[in-house]
């Protein structure tokens, strides 16, 4: 079984350390080295150390019903959802856990229960996340565009320069860190080598974020100082549907979000 602590579920391979707390089936930290006795480097942060235990914090959570904005749908799916609570144990072991949801017809507006399940993968040199949604009853269909929402610490980051890549049409776009990044931008991705829509460098380190996701949006920390991040202590980069994308779940139907996360070191 995995190591079970009374916030966290951690997944550990001698390469990888991963912490999953089940409130919100969030990713709290992911920690990386690069080598072996080389000390442990945390390049990914859900949830900042040391602070409040904060139902409303989305930090590494997974974001929905709806994610972004669309239409008349509650931002980030609205109170009480499912980065909001906690979410049951499945399966755990030391390199997996799977989680588990209802979400109630009427849900904050939505139309239709929604069984979810979440997994996370550990392998040496990747983290996968899988989230499922079957639409089981109560209407025809009902609107879902989830995220995941983890920020990338920045400010704890070995290297002395961090940047950012995203693939748009096989192409490179380059940004800096910190100049480069507003508070808010989505980008319509094609994904790059190995399924990679975005890289983070930090140094010698390269983070791919990936997933099944047309685009990524991109947030900076300001305006998380209760989370316990400096305004450019670190960044999200979501794979998700952009804004009034109209994406549903029919009756009987499962729909499948894949986000994957890998490093390689130089």
């Amino acid at each position: 079984m995995a190591e079970r602590t009374p916030s966290s579920l951690l997944l550990q391979t001698p390469l990888a350390r991963v912490a999953i707390d089940p409130l919100g089936a969030r990713l709290s930290s992911l920690v990386i080295r690069p080598a072996p006795h080389v000390e442990f480097v945390t390049c990914v942060v859900g949830n900042a150390p040391g602070t409040a235990k904060n139902p409303l914090r989305m930090a590494g959570a997974i974001i929905g019903r709806t994610a972004n904005r669309w239409k008349e749908w509650p931002l980030h799916g609205g109170p009480g959802t499912l980065h909001h609570r906690e979410w049951s144990i499945l399966h755990s072991s030391a390199s997996s856990v799977v989680l588990t949801l209802d979400s109630p017809h009427l849900e904050n507006g939505y139309p239709g229960h929604l069984s979810l399940t979440c997994s996370y993968t550990l392998h040496d040199a990747e983290l996968r996340v899988v989230l499922e949604a079957t639409l089981k009853n109560g209407a025809e269909k009902t609107p879902f565009s989830p995220t995941h929402h983890p920020y990338f610490s920045i400010a704890n980051a070995p290297g002395p320069k961090h940047s950012l890549t995203i693939y748009q049409n096989g192409v490179k776009k380059p940004f800096n860190i910190p100049t480069d990044i507003p508070t808010d931008l989505y980008v319509p991705c094609s994904s790059g080598p190995d399924g990679v829509l975005a890289e983070l460098h930090y140094g010698s380190i390269r983070l791919g974020i990936g997933g099944n996701f047309p685009g990524v949006q991109v947030y900076c920390s300001a305006g998380m100082k209760d989370e316990g991040f400096a305004p450019m202590g670190a960044l999200c980069v979501e794979p998700m549907h952009p804004v009034n994308s109209d994406q549903w779940i029919y009756l009987g139907n499962t729909a499948v979000f894949e986000f994957t996360y890998r490093w390689s070191f130089s």
